[in-house]
């Protein structure tokens, strides 16, 4: 996610994206897919990336969200765990604005606790001033 500073360049990028570049971005059928085969796990393009961290804050219906945010998912916990040591700025360009949890990470000072969900999913993420140190999957039924 590394130098895009605006969120103009970041939809910029997002709109030259398209699904023959990557099949997570291809439209989803509105059904669910848990336990099956990830499809957002070989995403290396930022790009592709953008793209489909606006297919999910765009998504209207509740199957496509989820299915958008999983493949999400995909690419930055379930193939290798990335939200580590990004930076929230980073997090939000793809995921939208977190909501904060004010339940969890309040144990330590300066430590805050921001979720994004899709669907019955959520992800939390734990940061130390602007930097991510933690996150947890919690999957919904």
């Amino acid at each position: 996610m590394k130098g895009i500073r605006t969120t103009a360049a970041w939809l910029a990028l997002a709109t030259i994206a398209s699904a023959e570049s990557n099949p997570a971005l291809s439209p989803p059928d509105g059904i669910s897919h848990r336990g099956d085969k990830m499809v957002g796990d070989n995403l290396t393009d930022l790009k592709d990336v953008a793209a489909l961290g606006m297919l999910y804050r765009e998504a209207k219906g509740f199957e496509i969200r989820q299915e958008y945010f999983l493949r999400l998912l995909d690419h930055f916990w379930f193939s290798q765990q990335r939200f580590t040591g990004m930076k929230l700025a980073e997090i939000e360009q793809v995921f939208g604005p977190g909501k904060p949890d004010k339940y969890a990470g309040n144990q330590k000072p300066n430590v805050t606790c921001l979720e994004w969900s899709g669907g019955r999913d959520l992800i939390k993420v734990w940061f130390e001033g602007e930097k991510a140190t933690g996150a947890a999957y919690i999957m919904g039924y």
